[in-house]
């Protein structure tokens, strides 16, 4: 596609990377619609599936299945009234990994071998496309762009406590990506200009997606909803990975101890009832202790 644009429209290797970017960006728009407006309404919607998973992890806890899965229901059933779904929001990320792979692997198989044209296909400082920047500028670019898409939200434009935490971690990362995107030239490994070239205007469509989308007007245009912004005791506190993981385990080990104890409780039971003189208690007797 990139070497048909090259040719056809008569573009330089970094227009036709360029327009390459933008005519993807435009197609899968659409998508980034749903996908915003389905996070605004799961946001809306939170404080109430909050409440019912909240219930449904009691119920688990308790090995009541059938409670909990009645819960489950209740939750889907809030879903669909609300025309919502939490796996939509896994989409956008299936979508641009593929493209952002794509494009990753053909630019730099071209400025592998080397495309020749592409030597002289730059521009400004960066004429030569087979070979990484020498002065930094397009890494720093970069990474730059993707720690201001993270802080406006994303392209879903919606937050919630669990991103909110991952922020701070997304904001280290360029001071890991930037000597890795900015390695020395002489390192074939190191990302060319040309990949930068897909790069820069990709972030660059994000960041307008999400400025675009924070106004009003566009967003009731495109039937987004308004987002309510919940107070924080209203939403759940995630314990993160290891609370829960403890939690879960905590509570399957109450559960498979209640169950022993049942399952001890019943044997002596049955044990006792063969004796032909049984002796005379006060209590059932699978109800009492060994010691006693």
């Amino acid at each position: 596609m990139i070497e048909s644009i090259h040719i056809q429209a008569s573009l330089p290797w970094w227009g036709a990377i360029v327009a390459s970017t933008f005519l993807l960006r435009i197609v899968i728009f659409p998508v980034v619609m749903k996908i915003q407006k389905n996070g605004v309404l799961m946001n809306n919607i939170n404080p109430e599936i909050h409440k019912l998973m909240k219930r449904q992890r009691e119920y688990k806890q308790m090995g009541n299945k059938a409670l909990a899965d009645q819960y489950s229901h209740k939750i889907w059933s809030v879903y669909q009234k609300h025309n919502c779904n939490p796996l939509k929001m896994a989409v956008m990320p299936l979508i641009q990994l593929p493209l952002f792979l794509s494009f990753f692997i053909a630019i730099r198989r071209m400025a592998a071998v080397p495309v020749e044209s592409m030597k002289t296909g730059g521009v400004f400082w960066f004429t030569d496309l087979t070979v990484p920047d020498p002065y930094y500028v397009l890494p720093v670019l970069a990474c730059g762009s993707f720690v201001a898409s993270i802080e406006l939200g994303g392209e879903t434009g919606v937050g919630n406590p669990q991103t909110a935490r991952l922020k701070n971690v997304f904001r280290l990362m360029p001071i890991i990506l930037i000597p890795i995107t900015a390695s020395f030239p002489t390192v074939r490994t190191a990302p060319s200009n040309g990949l930068f070239m897909y790069w820069l205007p990709a972030s660059f469509i994000s960041i307008s997606q999400i400025l675009l989308l924070k106004m009003k007007k566009v967003r009731l245009f495109f039937g987004i909803p308004q987002m309510i912004q919940h107070p924080p005791e209203a939403q759940e506190q995630s314990k993160g990975f290891m609370g829960y993981f403890k939690e879960s385990y905590n509570s399957s080990m109450a559960i498979a101890e209640a169950k022993q104890r049942n399952t001890d409780s019943m044997k002596r039971y049955k044990q006792l009832k063969k004796n032909p003189r049984p002796k005379l208690y006060d209590k059932p007797p699978h109800l009492i202790k060994q010691s006693e």
